[in-house]
């Protein structure tokens, strides 16, 4: 007990006590993030950052003493996370709301403290709904925005006609020409691990709906300027897949429809392009157009 007191008296007179505190609850973010990913990160920011606020304002007496101490705390993340996401906006976006939840822990841990008593039972459980929705659905929708350009996926565009399909024999494949045929188009590439790791699920798909002759499955690969003749094609038959295989001319061919990340699935219908997103996700697109 005498032990925490010592460190409670260090917290509140000496500024290299919560420099070592604040960098110790950083390196604890960071492993979090490593090894979990960013949900996890911001289920732990908000809260632990918004106590270590209030508890370090709690033990400091002037108004001074509280400031510095604040801007001692945000000191690792200024130096370290802040001037990466400047540097590298478009690189690090997927992880702004990890990096946002550092302040918003902050900031609540200051309003908090500073709040009056029959306000702050309202304020703890608005923190924890914060939490836990950034933490699950909000960073979902996020991640949804950042990787398909749509918070839920339902969009509503007309396929490009200058964006043109061959099969593998070479023959062009048109889309107006499956005007009342369900088209479930896998974009992929083959530097994308992720695209591999979802073909099983894909796979699982196309059985599901294989009595359901309207839904047609597609894998479409985008080629990279490495890949020669025919390796697409080579690669799935490596891995044993029979998919029905299209592909485009070149990646432009692939933004002009809206796929700027790998996988997408594009689920297109009389000429629309109805989803973007994610193969997991397509049933009950499928199921409300059957």
């Amino acid at each position: 007990m005498i032990y925490f007191q010592k460190i409670e008296k260090a917290i509140a007179s000496n500024n290299y006590y919560v420099l070592l505190l604040a960098i110790i609850v950083f390196s604890v973010s960071g492993v979090i993030t490593a090894i979990l990913g960013h949900k996890f990160n911001i289920a732990f920011c908000i809260p632990v950052y918004c106590l270590l606020v209030w508890y370090i304002l709690f033990l400091r007496k002037t108004k001074k003493m509280r400031l510095t101490a604040v801007l001692i705390i945000s000191i690792p993340v200024l130096i370290t996370l802040l001037p990466i996401h400047i540097l590298s906006f478009k690189a690090t976006l997927i992880s702004l709301p990890s990096l946002f939840a550092y302040f918003v822990g902050m900031g609540f841990g200051f309003l908090l403290f500073n709040a009056r008593a029959q306000y702050r039972v309202a304020l703890v459980g608005l923190i924890l709904l914060l939490t836990v929705y950034t933490s699950t659905l909000g960073f979902d929708l996020w991640l949804n925005k950042h990787n398909f350009g749509t918070w839920s996926s339902h969009v509503n565009e007309i396929v490009p006609v200058n964006v043109k399909f061959k099969d593998n024999a070479g023959i062009e494949y048109r889309i107006a020409d499956h005007q009342n045929q369900i088209l479930v188009l896998d974009f992929w590439n083959t530097a994308c691990g992720v695209c591999f790791r979802k073909f099983p699920i894909l796979a699982e798909k196309i059985k599901a709906y294989s009595s359901r002759d309207k839904v047609q499955f597609y894998t479409v690969n985008s080629p990279l300027s490495r890949d020669t003749i025919g390796e697409a094609s080579a690669t799935l038959k490596e891995f044993k897949y029979n998919f029905n295989q299209l592909g485009v001319s070149n990646i432009k061919a692939a933004k002009s429809m809206g796929v700027m990340f790998y996988p997408t699935v594009l689920i297109i219908y009389k000429g629309r392009i109805i989803y973007r997103g994610e193969i997991e996700n397509i049933d009950p697109v499928l199921e409300k157009l059957l």
